[in-house]
């Protein structure tokens, strides 16, 4: 019997009952082991894929919100600006209401103050002096007729002359006029219209008396 070169069949334990015909293929653990192998690539590839679809789903929707809270920035930055407008209109509107009111209040001043010239022309129409006061006129130390010149010029202003006389007592730089207190403010219009700057109060003369002399001295 011919003898052969050892091998690997040579180290098999030896059948137990039961197993007779069976025996372990030579490369199964390999052909396992490229099993496994196979089953981990189908799993990196299927992570690839759902990466790319995630990165795709978010640069298409990201963009998307993006361009929505762009457009919902901008229609608030709108309404802000329409909100601010109409504060600036509000406050315009109330600046207009107090120029309204400022010249409101100027034009009830303006009319306050003609009311109050009003009343006052009334009170100088109701101070008008009587030109019905007596009138005297007194020449002292003018020629003959220079009381009757006085007299003439006086009743061409409408005063009224009820006596022409010489002054008969102390001497008196003329022109001059003496009145009563009650005639003060008749006495002062009468000077006015005479020219005449020196009044004298005297309770001597009922009447109003004008003295005069050379100065109203016939064609003077």
């Amino acid at each position: 019997m011919s003898q052969h070169p050892h091998d690997e069949f040579d180290d098999v334990p030896p059948y137990q009952s039961g197993e007779a015909g069976k025996h372990r293929a030579p490369g199964a653990a390999a052909g396992g082991a490229a099993a496994g192998g196979g089953g981990l690539k189908w799993i990196g590839l299927l992570a690839a894929v759902v990466l790319v679809v995630g990165l795709f789903s978010w640069l298409v929707f990201g963009d998307d919100d993006d361009t929505e809270t762009t457009a919902g920035d901008q229609g608030a930055a709108e309404e802000q600006g329409d909100a601010d407008q109409d504060d600036g209109d509000d406050a315009e509107g109330d600046a207009a209401q107090d120029e309204d009111g400022q010249d409101e209040a100027a034009q009830g001043e303006e009319g306050q103050d003609d009311a109050a010239q009003g009343e006052e022309g009334q009170g100088e129409e109701e101070t008008e002096v009587d030109m019905e006061t007596p009138v005297q006129v007194f020449n002292h130390q003018g020629p003959e007729g220079t009381a009757a010149s006085a007299e003439s010029q006086l009743e061409e202003q409408g005063y009224n002359v009820t006596a022409l006389n010489n002054w008969e007592w102390d001497a008196q730089t003329t022109p001059v006029i003496y009145h009563s207190a009650e005639d003060a403010e008749f006495a002062q219009q009468l000077a006015s219209d005479m020219g005449i700057d020196n009044l004298q109060e005297s309770d001597q003369f009922t009447t109003v008396a004008v003295v005069v002399g050379e100065e109203y001295a016939p064609g003077q």
